[in-house]
């Protein structure tokens, strides 16, 4: 017999964790088109030089795209973001912000690493029922001993992912953070609380649980 109710909360959590990383995607396309529509805050920038770098990575608008977005006002950045590809590959995610700052990484290795599983597990639960394939389990080492085998996840599963998520942005945010200061157009009169504002405003993060941007020492 099947206990229905660890069926259902298996299946729940494993919902809840497919668009806890939808969301994830969705605050790295929104904070890139926040910085391509800041541009003007930025010195030494150059739209033709942008567009060149964008076209090499790959951005595609297309008269379709624009005219889809008609109806509802929409910001250079949002359909330039909408029309990268790959937001799930964390790699090309730091390609992508190397388009503005290029000489940094959102993301290491050991968080490309975290990224690239919980990515995995999304599409194993998204498109081939809950189940890891030995395709699926090769693309990922630390999942090469789990093929042919049905995800089980913990309700405390997601919380500590959530966690984990919180730290993982916090350090990328503040690694923009940091090189969009260092090229911030200051205007004439402006305190350093409004800049600080401005600044936050572009590439900050928040949250309802904001203890869960400090990194744990135990």
């Amino acid at each position: 017999m099947i206990d229905k109710s660890s069926e259902s909360l298996r299946v729940f959590v494993m919902t809840a964790f497919a668009m806890l990383m939808s969301n994830f995607e969705v605050f790295q396309k929104q904070q890139f088109s926040e910085l391509v529509d800041s541009n003007d805050f930025m010195d030494g920038f150059d739209d033709l030089e942008l567009a060149k770098r964008l076209e090499k990575e790959g951005c595609n608008i297309t008269l379709y795209r624009i005219l889809a977005a008609r109806g509802e006002p929409r910001e250079p950045g949002q359909i330039v973001a909408d029309s990268l590809v790959s937001w799930h590959n964390p790699s090309r995610v730091n390609q992508y912000f190397q388009i503005i700052f290029p000489k940094i990484n959102i993301y290491s290795n050991s968080v490309i690493a975290e990224l690239e599983l919980m990515w995995q597990l999304r599409h194993s639960i998204v498109h081939t029922g809950g189940t890891i394939t030995r395709e699926d389990a090769a693309k990922v080492s630390s999942l090469r001993r789990f093929s042919d085998r049905k995800l089980v996840l913990e309700g405390s599963f997601i919380l500590e992912v959530g966690r984990r998520l919180h730290v993982i942005v916090k350090q990328a945010s503040a690694i923009l953070e940091r090189e969009l200061r260092k090229r911030f157009i200051r205007q004439e009169g402006e305190s350093d609380a409004e800049v600080d504002e401005i600044i936050k405003e572009i590439v900050g993060c928040t949250s309802p649980v904001p203890s869960w941007f400090e990194i744990k020492t135990t």
